[in-house]
């Protein structure tokens, strides 16, 4: 019996408008192929429409480094136990492990710096205790030099993982091929 959902509709079957969010995606996310968690949501224009845009904006733009939101997006992937989310963003974090170490890090052996290290403790603890942040918390943040647009940035990549990690285990996507393969 053939499963009701999740369906991947293949990209020449698929109306203009979705084809170009698809090419979007790929563009943006410099890859050959549209991940398996976009293409679940292709036969709904408005919802791919709206999830692309949430982590466009989230992920690939402002000034917090996208390989700071993907070590995140990671970590807190693993402790939701969300399989798609963590096998996925721990292969992106591979890809840009050089990155990593060059704007995040204070040497190559993977160490953050106290910055992000503080932010990373501080965002877990909050998404996984399902807290608000105290205000001594964000002076904190404030003291290592985050602008108030920046802590905005910080706490949007918890809410971003929650959709994420949510769509991906209530839909039971699967992991993309070109992923398993690279």
């Amino acid at each position: 019996m053939k499963p009701i959902f999740p369906v991947y509709v293949p990209y020449k079957n698929l109306p203009k408008e979705t084809q170009v969010i698809h090419d979007d995606i790929m563009l943006t996310m410099d890859i050959a192929f549209v991940p398996n968690w976009f293409k679940s949501q292709s036969l709904n224009y408005e919802v791919l429409y709206g999830n692309w845009h949430k982590v466009k904006s989230v992920l690939y733009r402002g000034s917090i480094p996208r390989q700071f939101k993907e070590k995140i997006i990671y970590e807190l992937s693993l402790l939701n136990n969300c399989q798609y989310c963590s096998f996925t963003h721990g292969e992106t974090i591979k890809q840009l492990k050089q990155k990593i170490y060059s704007s995040l890090c204070n040497n190559t052996a993977d160490e953050l710096s106290s910055k992000y290290s503080y932010a990373k403790t501080l965002l877990i603890d909050i998404a996984t205790n399902s807290r608000v942040a105290n205000q001594q918390e964000m002076k904190k943040l404030a003291e290592f030099g985050f602008a108030v647009e920046q802590i905005i940035e910080l706490f949007s990549i918890i809410d971003l993982t929650r959709m994420l990690n949510t769509y991906a285990d209530i839909s039971g996507i699967d992991l993309d091929d070109e992923m398993i393969n690279l």
